[in-house]
């Protein structure tokens, strides 16, 4: 399909001997000149004109030439995620990951015991932490943790433009918590390709503006309340601790405190008390961003638990490479 909308491919492009050929005919070699691709070929080629035509019809834009449909864009860009799946494995996401995901981890055991983390900048107060990356980075978050999802409208494991990873934590007193611990619930939140191509107005008053909204399993962790269908995945925090100690690769994370967190041991500054005791149900850590342009992770805590739809709503201007972010109710 990608092959005809293109009209591949030249004869200068095939194989010696073919007078034309289509995508899966290129030829594939080893490209060491660009540090954003790994081999060049089919796979690199499809993913690249799939990426396109997906980003110009997301913004808003006349796309593919008329030829496909919404539905048959999204299809395309398994083009997109197949070629990430690839490039973007467990021996990248060690050495790139650690530290983002150290500090996620961070940041959710400075809530549970209201001490100054002295890896972290902020202290346990603040209800939103912001951090600006890419979309390859939520991809070595998954790569780390084994995770998987599936939005409405999207390909698995997609990151478009304004998707977002949410830890939503859970202190004992939280009636969705069984245990007298913390723990942790995790979602992958984004809007459907025609809300963000129409730049709809986000509501849970209806499903044609309720932005998609799927649990994630952290693997080895997260359980479900079988007497409850609307339970929350939950995972306990310290398990949760421990994952991540098991994943990531402390000698590459460069911020000595960060560094000592991801090993277990206590930094060599000592750590400052809080002022007073943190009065949290729950909180949240979001993941995020606008794909090839700004990526966003923010960590945000909610004095109460929330009620109705999503604790964010993350929507994109047409042409801007930003993501604004709202938490309602709070």
């Amino acid at each position: 399909k990608l092959s005809e909308l293109l009209g591949c491919c030249a004869k200068s492009l095939c194989p010696a001997g073919m007078e034309s050929c289509s995508l899966e005919d290129l030829p594939g070699s080893w490209d060491a000149a660009h540090w954003y691709t790994t081999f060049s070929g089919p796979i690199y080629a499809g993913k690249y004109f799939a990426e396109w035509i997906e980003l110009t019809m997301l913004n808003g834009m006349d796309f593919a030439w008329g030829k496909l449909s919404v539905e048959e864009v999204m299809e395309l860009s398994a083009f997109v995620t197949q070629y990430r799946a690839f490039e973007f494995d467990l021996l990248a996401a060690r050495p790139f990951g650690s530290a983002l995901l150290s500090h996620i981890a961070a940041s959710l055991t400075q809530w549970e015991s209201g001490q100054r983390e002295p890896a972290l900048a902020h202290d346990p107060s603040p209800r939103l932490v912001y951090y600006a990356a890419h979309d390859t980075n939520l991809l070595y978050l998954a790569e780390l943790l084994g995770l998987k999802w599936l939005s409405h409208g999207y390909q698995p494991n997609h990151t478009p433009p304004g998707g977002a990873l949410v830890f939503e934590a859970f202190g004992p007193a939280n009636p969705a918590n069984p245990l007298d611990e913390w723990q942790i619930a995790l979602y992958f939140d984004i809007q459907t390709p025609l809300q963000i191509r129409e730049l709809t107005v986000l509501s849970d008053d209806d499903p044609a503006t309720t932005p998609s909204r799927v649990p994630v399993t952290i693997p080895g962790c997260s359980t479900k309340a079988e007497d409850d269908p609307h339970a929350p995945l939950l995972c306990p925090l310290s398990t949760f601790t421990r994952l991540v100690r098991q994943a990531v690769q402390p000698e590459c994370i460069t911020p000595p405190d960060l560094r000592a967190f991801a090993e277990g041991k206590a930094s060599a500054r000592s750590r400052g008390s809080h002022p007073g005791p943190i009065p949290l149900t729950n909180a949240g850590i979001f993941a995020g961003g606008a794909m090839l342009a700004l990526m966003i992770v923010a960590v945000w805590v909610a004095v109460e638990r929330r009620t109705g739809g999503g604790m964010l709503v993350v929507t994109r201007e047409k042409m801007e490479n930003v993501s604004l972010v709202s938490v309602p109710g709070v």
